[in-house]
């Protein structure tokens, strides 16, 4: 069960890969749509004053900068989650290493136990 476990949570981190990288595609899709829209108003005007320059380039620069910030939280959620599930993988993985441990442990105690009772038989244990 645990392994079952352990294969699921590597699955769910490889798909949270493919996630990350669609991610940035999608964001560079927003980034050239953002570039073509300031693009194609840019040279829709036939002419630009001062003002308008200054409030188009500010608003450029404010929309690509909140679709950054959105893009950096996105990514910075899909990749906790990513290494939590990282953390669950190798603690599954080292409670199944300690399972096996003790279950072959646990499997030898009957030779150990005749072994000491055949010692002790022939005397020679203390």
């Amino acid at each position: 069960m645990l392994r079952v476990s352990a294969s699921a949570v590597d699955a769910e981190r490889a798909r949270l890969a493919t996630d990350l990288t669609r991610l940035a595609q999608s964001y560079d899709q927003r980034r050239q749509l953002l570039k073509s829209g300031f693009e194609a108003d840019v040279n829709a005007r036939p002419s630009m004053d001062a003002e308008w320059v200054t409030r188009g380039v500010t608003a450029y620069v404010a929309a690509r900068e909140l679709v950054l910030r959105d893009e950096l939280a996105a990514a910075g959620n899909l990749q906790t989650r990513q290494a939590n599930l990282g953390h669950v993988s190798e603690a599954l993985r080292r409670a199944v290493a300690l399972i096996e441990q003790q279950d072959h442990l646990l499997k030898r105690v009957p030779d150990l136990r005749r072994w000491l009772n055949d010692a002790a038989a022939q005397g020679d244990l203390p």
